[in-house]
This record gives structure tokens, sequence and C-alpha cells, in this order.
């Protein structure tokens, strides 16, 4: 069985059954903790979450008192992207006149990427009855949400706001501070190229203009930042904050962040505006 974030294993199981000649997938369910009970229709896992799914395989074939099933797993975005590598095994049992109420249960469980777009998933499952040469194949959707981040083609900055604190998770409906405060901001970049293992380098720096458009402070080195995952990172958080000077005058200014992939050195900038007051 495999260890640590994923795993599936077929096993059989006491359950009520016919035995057929007709292969299928029943009780498909989703759960939040292994066997815990099934959750609704309408539940969302949060990314970065444990996603444990079963379902139950009947209608298999018993020749010569043995049944031989062989079965996949796999999680997969809209696209048909997966979410996490496969799992899939085989069950070859000895099948005993007792036990001729069995089921063998399909289970696996993933860490959902942390990153991930909100949206719709959905977990595959091919199974094949070796001694009836039948397949069986069902798709499980389940929801993830997360952060509201549009797909772009190109680099993009989206949800560039104020906040009050670096745990806030809100931004500032009013961007107003006082003079000698912290001046925190949040934005996501997005739309950058990926190379070889899904990796990608971006980089920004940051400017504080004044009313007139001019530069008060523009950042000496930008920050940059990279990460490769199994499944593609579609966007980056980035967090930086600025001292306001105790004796800064009260009026308008902005932020604007400017940010580069590296990848395929496009560009593009974003501006907000606040208050000192």
């Amino acid at each position: 069985m495999p260890s640590g974030l994923r795993s599936a294993v077929l096993c059989l199981l006491m359950a009520g059954t016919v035995w057929t000649s007709s292969l299928s997938l029943v009780r498909v369910q989703f759960h939040q903790m292994e066997d815990g009970p099934a959750l609704p229709g309408d539940f969302a896992y949060v990314p970065g979450e444990m996603v444990y799914f079963s379902t139950l395989v009947e209608g298999y074939k018993v020749t010569r008192d043995r049944v031989k099933l062989r079965w996949e797993v796999r999680a997969v975005d809209a696209d048909g992207v997966l979410l996490d590598e496969p799992a899939s095994g085989t069950v070859e049992e000895e099948i005993r006149p007792q036990d001729k109420e069995w089921r063998p249960r399909v289970r696996y469980q993933f860490l959902a990427p942390p990153l991930a777009l909100p949206g719709t998933y959905t977990i595959r499952v091919d199974v094949t009855d070796e001694m009836a040469q039948t397949k069986a194949q069902i798709e499980a959707p389940f929801r993830l949400r997360g952060r509201p981040i549009e797909r772009s083609d190109t680099l993009a900055i989206q949800n560039l706001g104020f906040f009050r604190s670096e745990e806030d998770d809100r931004p500032l409906t009013v961007a107003g501070y006082r003079p000698g405060e912290t001046v925190w901001v949040r934005f996501d970049l997005t739309g950058y190229k990926f190379t070889a293992g899904n990796r990608f380098r971006v980089e920004y720096a940051v400017k504080v203009l004044n009313s007139a458009g001019e530069v008060l402070f523009a950042q000496d080195e930008p920050t940059a930042q990279e990460n490769s995952s199994f499944y593609p990172q579609m966007y980056q958080p980035c967090i930086f904050n600025l001292s306001l000077d105790p004796d800064i005058a009260a009026a308008g200014y902005a932020i604007e962040v400017v940010a580069r992939d590296l990848q395929s050195g496009n560009e593009t900038t974003g501006r907000a505006a606040f208050r000192v007051e």
C-alpha cells in the first residue's frame, strides 16, 4: 500500500450482493476521514486538505473459486491534468462458499494541491474483471473552494489589496492608514509560463507614488518567487509591507507593483491607491 499523502486499497468486505457478470461500481462516496461518513453532494474541500474517496465493486465473475480484478484511480482537473500520481493494483483471491456476500471496495486518498483553483475536479476509477474480460468506469466529481483567481494566458496581477495586518484575510474596504502605521499589501500573480517539472520563476518590485505620480520610494532589488510541483501551481500569492514615516503628510498615495515572468520575459504592472489620514 502506498504511504504518505496518497493510498488506494482494494479489499473484500462483507456486503449484500448478487453475483452477476455485469461489472459495476456502486456506493460512490467522498469522506473527510478514512471510512468516515459520506459527505453531502454540495460539500467543497479546501485546497491542501486530504480528499478521501471510496466505491464498491460488484458483478465480477468467479471462476474456479477465484476472482481477479485490476484497477486504477486518478484525480484530474477539468482539463484532464493529474492532481497527483495515479494509484493502481490488482486483487486475486480465492472465494470460499461463505464469501459469496462479499464485495471489493476501492479506497483512495490524496492531498488536494494547496494552491489549486476553485472549481470542480474529478476522480476516475477503472476496474477490469480479468476472469470475465469486462470493464467498468466511473467519474466522480468533487469541488474545491479557494481564492477567486481568473485564468490568464499572460502574466497578470490579481486581487491587489491593502490589509490591516499580516493575518487578515479580507482586504480593507477603505484603504486608510495613519502616520507611523504599517501598510500590508497582498496580490496574486498568475499567467506565468512553466518549464520541466511545472517550475515557474517570477519576480516583482514595489514603488510608492504620491498623488502627482512621483516616485517616493523604489525597492532596490526585486523579490523573487519560484516553485515546482507535480500539479501546476496556477498562481503565486505575494505579500509585503511598508512602514509609514511618522512625519508623512496626510494625502493620497499609491502602490505600484511591477512583476516579471523570468521564463518568458513578460511584464505586468498593478497599481492601487491608499490614503494617509
